[in-house]
């Protein structure tokens, strides 16, 4: 490495180092908000629940009620995403289970997962 290059690599690594010691001013204190005693804003629906179940047909789109009836029929309820998922444990768990070892009456322990080189004779 050149005199040069070192010298510019302490500058700048002195450059760094003296930046980091740097310090921004201190912020005005923020002046508190003033919130009202109680909000309240128009109800989009004026309270009506039936005007809440359609409100995207006052967007005037032929396309969007349709849609949106595909999705609801193809979407599943809360109690058919539970059963998928109790039914995909118990998959699990059987498949976990068929790995196992096993003990027969006999007094032999088996395993139900068999690994021997391929092409190999297997043994009684």
């Amino acid at each position: 490495m050149t005199p040069h290059r070192r010298r510019t690599f302490v500058s700048l690594g002195l450059a760094t180092l003296l930046s980091a010691c740097a310090t921004a001013p201190p912020l005005p204190p923020a002046a508190p908000a003033t919130l009202p005693a109680q909000w309240s804003s128009p109800l989009p629906h004026a309270g009506d629940a039936a005007a809440l179940q359609d409100w995207w047909s006052r967007l005037g789109d032929p396309l969007l009620p349709q849609l949106i009836a595909e999705a609801d029929a193809g979407s599943p309820t809360l109690a058919v995403s539970a059963a998928r998922i109790a039914q995909a444990r118990a998959a699990a768990h059987s498949a976990r289970a068929a790995c196992q070892a096993t003990l027969r009456p006999s007094g032999r322990a088996a395993s139900s997962l068999l690994l021997r080189p391929l092409g190999s004779k297997r043994r009684p």
